[in-house]
């Protein structure tokens, strides 16, 4: 299977692919996939981490990869390249579910494989599999294989959606001084622990430049993920079909570190063509979450 030709999730996601054919392996979405992946509402709560490894100096950090389960939820594929699969032993999916995981093998691609990352065609698909040794996935869900670098940032913490959606102004004011552009509109859409939440800001336009953040906040820091687009009402902004508008309701965090100076972000944008998926992390108290791990799955079906 080649790898995925998917744009940066950071980039603007504009592109609609053809119903049939050769698959693409961008970052939009256009129309209902053959086996949508599965979404259970979580408690929120600390995961505990399983090791204390450290990342030496100079050392490039392995934070992990994305993959995605089997119609048994036993088996995961990753979606992304893994530089030391030996090293995972941890996966946590959508649904909240943190898992004790074993690397298989790498497993080749079938000569039937329809160029999709669902269930359907996980047999044929390549890329590294994981045995599910402790618990179970739900079908088709994405998870994130953890690398040692990651717990070595914090424990990642499953935050829960926000009852009350409202953007505190004290947020906006903090966003807008941290970017230096204006917020124009903000929601509170996800709530970590009673002094951090997560919260959707849209900044005014410069002209045809349009920008979006996801903004992990707490009392110490503001992190911040962009999501840069072409404002486009017609053809979509951020994605097609958008109509200009930033839906954070469509993404899906599956957790956050807050450690003492980093932050960590990973989430799932999936729509009818596929699913883009990124971790992000901020290091040193920067202000920036970075793009650490990104994986792309296809499912549109002809």
């Amino acid at each position: 299977m080649p790898n995925p030709a998917a744009a940066p999730i950071l980039l603007t996601i504009a592109v609609l692919a053809a119903a049939c054919g050769e698959p693409r392996r961008d970052n939009e979405s256009t129309s209902s996939g053959d086996s949508a992946p599965t979404t259970v509402p979580t408690p929120p709560g600390s995961v505990p981490s399983d090791t204390s490894a450290t990342v030496p100096e100079g050392v490039e950090p392995f934070y992990g990869g994305f993959a995605y389960a089997d119609s048994s939820g036993r088996r995961l594929l990753a979606v992304s390249e893994l530089s030391d699969p030996a090293a995972v032993l941890t996966a946590i999916c959508q649904s909240g579910g943190r898992l004790a995981v074993r690397f298989d093998r790498h497993q080749p691609r079938g000569e039937n494989d329809s160029g999709r990352q669902t269930s359907r065609n996980f047999d044929n698909d390549e890329g590294d599999l994981f045995r599910v040794v402790d618990g179970d996935a739900g079908r088709d869900e994405t998870c994130l294989l953890i690398g040692p670098a990651l717990f070595a940032l914090a424990s990642p913490t499953i935050p829960r959606g926000a009852l009350d959606t409202r953007c505190d102004p004290a947020d906006s004011t903090r966003i807008t001084e941290v970017k230096q552009r204006l917020v124009t509109s903000c929601s509170r859409v996800w709530i970590v622990d009673d002094t951090t939440r997560v919260v959707a800001a849209v900044f005014e336009l410069r002209g045809d430049s349009a920008l979006a953040s996801l903004a992990l906040i707490d009392p110490i820091q503001v992190a911040l993920l962009d999501f840069p687009g072409h404002h486009d009402p017609d053809a979509g902004t951020w994605r097609v079909g958008d109509g200009g508008a930033f839906h954070a309701e469509h993404i899906n965090i599956l957790f956050v570190t807050v450690g003492p100076t980093d932050r960590a972000i990973a989430l799932a944008w999936g729509a009818g063509e596929g699913e883009s998926s990124v971790l992000a992390v901020a290091v040193e108290g920067a202000t920036t979450l970075e793009e650490g791990v990104r994986g792309y799955r296809y499912w549109m079906a002809h």
